[in-house]
């Protein structure tokens, strides 16, 4: 128990034993700094002085031919025994879409630490990252019937995809409420913001952590409100104008400008959506729409490591001379923005 009168735990830490595990995505020159052992010693040195009762192990993508449930039996022991203590519970990996999958969640459920199942479901056809899929998990009805499976054994589901999966992944979610589905984790491409919204099972409310140069969520928020109240329009009706000086984004025409994506605000109007700087609350961007807490306190770390997911978010363009209106075309499967 913290000085705060509450319990703390720092609910996404990720071990690796090199010696133990091969983590492909680690060979990434990208991430060579990250290449080292990390366990409980570790992150007990580096949280001190730091109101942290104890932590949640997150998987953290073992070569995937590795039985999975290997990973969850090495933190448990981890916990139980050693000069340190360990995470008090964990999150691991399994092949929603394998044809044994209720095999491994019943030996996965062996392990007393063992709470729940991250699969990242983010993809891209041409990813040569370990970590990246090359195909889009939601479109597999095998893959489905897996999540689905994860309430009859009280499991939940880490959800991890690209901005252009979320109308999929919120089908998912909505044809299989008795599934909790609790951190959904927002991206920028630009630099290492990020922000989590934390669901909770059957509630309305949920809270919202973020970190880094900009507040992801404040963008996320009135943007979604913006786009329910012009109808939830479809990506086809948008289009974009770019001039040397800048790209707008519109709806249905040029002269009807969607909000800055920065701000919240509306180009052509100055309305700001309804999260105003200090305002700690906001609403949902859930199907329903349902209300939201924003934990404005800022959050130490930068989130995962090589997390590429974004929301609302556009890498610069350097546009040619004169402007142009420019329509999306249909996105192929895994487009990212």
């Amino acid at each position: 128990m913290s000085e705060l009168g509450v319990s703390v735990i720092d609910a996404h830490v990720h071990h690796f034993d090199l010696q133990k595990f091969r983590y492909p995505w680690l060979e990434d020159p990208e991430f060579s700094r990250l290449r080292y052992d990390y366990g409980p010693g570790e992150y007990v040195a580096d949280t001190t002085g730091v109101l942290v009762d104890s932590w949640v192990h997150i998987q953290a993508e073992v070569d995937h031919s590795t039985d999975p449930v290997a990973e969850t039996a090495w933190i448990d022991a981890l916990a139980a025994g050693g000069p340190h203590r360990g995470p008090v519970a964990c999150v691991g990996h399994a092949d929603l879409a394998a044809p044994d999958i209720a095999h491994v969640l019943e030996r996965h459920c062996a392990y007393t630490r063992f709470r729940g199942i991250r699969q990242e479901a983010w993809f891209d056809p041409a990813s040569t990252r370990a970590d990246i899929p090359q195909r889009n998990l939601l479109d597999n009805e095998a893959w489905r019937e897996g999540f689905r499976s994860l309430a009859h054994f009280g499991l939940s589901f880490d959800l991890l995809v690209l901005p252009t999966q979320l109308r999929d992944a919120a089908r998912l979610v909505s044809s299989a409420p008795e599934v909790p589905v609790r951190p959904v984790w927002f991206y920028s491409l630009t630099d290492r913001s990020w922000a989590v919204v934390m669901f909770r099972d059957q509630e309305q409310n949920a809270t919202v952590h973020q970190a880094g140069p900009r507040s992801l969520w404040n963008e996320v928020e009135p943007a979604w409100h913006w786009w329910d109240s012009h109808g939830r329009p479809g990506f086809e009706r948008f289009g974009l104008t770019v001039t040397a000086e800048a790209q707008t984004a519109w709806l249905d025409t040029p002269d009807r400008p969607a909000p800055d994506g920065d701000t919240g605000r509306d180009s052509e109007d100055g309305h700001r959506g309804p999260h105003e700087a200090g305002d700690h609350r906001v609403r949902m961007g859930r199907a329903d729409g349902p209300s939201a807490q924003l934990s404005a306190t800022p959050v130490g770390g930068a989130g995962e490591a090589g997390g590429a997911a974004a929301i609302a978010d556009s890498a610069p363009a350097t546009a040619p001379p004169g402007h142009g209106h420019l329509r999306p075309a249909t996105p192929k499967p895994g487009y990212r923005p």
